[in-house]
């Protein structure tokens, strides 16, 4: 009998993470769950890791490959489930006990369900895991009762659109019969771009009652905490290749223009992130951002608003400035996504 549920976990050097990863996921599995590892050609121990927890357990199945990023990683995945839903998991990263038990469950209430959206409460690497409380059912409510794209709108609305690849449980079929892949080559905004593209997509949507992940804040080493020109380069991919996307799009003008918003609050990371790199890459990457600036006017929602404001007070190099001050302190506070 297929498994119900795939879990697809990427896995690049992550000896000193992964086993607490899959500690948490093992008192969980049952028949109706796989367990994809996508070994990335790590470099220390985490490939024998893997195999060492093949070896243990029926439901664990190993890929290695050489380093191909992790958006290969997760497309090799997503070819070799069996799973009806797949549902991506970060290496770093922990799940509640009974999350598995309450994705099972929602499937099987809600089969006709695409996409089950749900959130995450972050921890420190150093420290007590927080306790989890289940979403307001009014929150709940608003999503449960929209369908295919006005869900999308009202997520972009809220400023509640979460697009990391492990803030959802997608029905592989949406996946493979669009032909909804993780950009391969890109080394971030690659789950940007898949959330979106899904989200189109999808006909129904619902929200899981209660957060059902734990993201790991502090590791040393995470890709999050960089500021480089290749990931600057990275972002202007993404958002010009959906600029070039929405021209001419089909898509109701009110979403059109919420996803626009999206991503002028994509460009403003960016712009930041530019601001923060070594001072030989700044002002190339604040001259490659510089015909986008158009986006710095887009004022849907409050943080594109209050952008928005500052650009037209300070222009573009200043407000980059104050973005990426914006960008550390954020950071500081232990937020490593802003």
């Amino acid at each position: 009998m297929a498994p119900v549920l795939s879990l697809i976990l990427p896995v690049y050097n992550l000896q000193d993470y992964l086993e607490s990863c899959l500690l948490s996921i093992l008192p969980q599995l049952t028949p109706q769950v796989e367990v994809l590892l996508v070994d990335d050609g790590s470099t220390d121990k985490s490939l024998v890791l893997c195999r060492r927890y093949e070896s243990a357990y029926p439901g664990i199945r190993v890929y290695p490959q050489e380093n191909q990023g992790v958006s290969v990683a997760r497309n090799v995945g997503l070819r070799r489930a069996r799973g009806e839903y797949v549902f991506f998991i970060d290496g770093d990263d922990l799940l509640p006990p009974g999350t598995l038990a309450m994705i099972l469950q929602q499937i099987q209430e809600h089969p006709n369900v695409e996409i089950f959206c749900g959130g995450c409460v972050k921890f420190q690497s150093q420290g007590p895991l927080p306790s989890l409380e289940p979403f307001p059912e009014g929150e709940v409510r608003w999503i449960n009762e929209t369908h295919g794209q006005q869900t999308l709108l009202r997520l972009l609305q809220s400023g509640r659109f979460l697009p990391a690849a492990w803030a959802a449980i997608v029905r592989r079929s949406l996946l493979t019969e669009h032909h909804i892949q993780f950009p391969p080559g890109w080394i971030n905004n690659e789950d940007v771009d898949t959330a979106l593209n899904y989200y189109l997509q999808a006909r129904h949507v619902r929200a899981l009652p209660r957060p059902h992940y734990y993201y790991r804040q502090g590791r040393q080493g995470a890709a999050t905490g960089t500021f480089t020109l290749e990931r600057v380069q990275n972002s202007h991919r993404m958002i010009s290749s959906w600029q070039r996307r929405l021209q001419g799009s089909q898509m109701p003008r009110e979403l059109l223009s919420y996803v626009r918003d999206y991503l002028a609050y994509q460009y403003a990371i960016a712009l930041g992130s530019a601001y923060l790199c070594q001072r030989e890459e700044r002002e190339e990457a604040l001259a490659m951002l510089r015909p986008l600036r158009g986006l710095l006017k887009s004022n849907r929602t409050p943080k594109t608003a209050l952008v928005a404001r500052l650009y037209r007070v300070v222009g573009y190099r200043a407000t980059a400035k104050a973005l990426s001050i914006y960008i550390l302190r954020k950071r500081q506070g232990g937020e490593e996504k802003v």
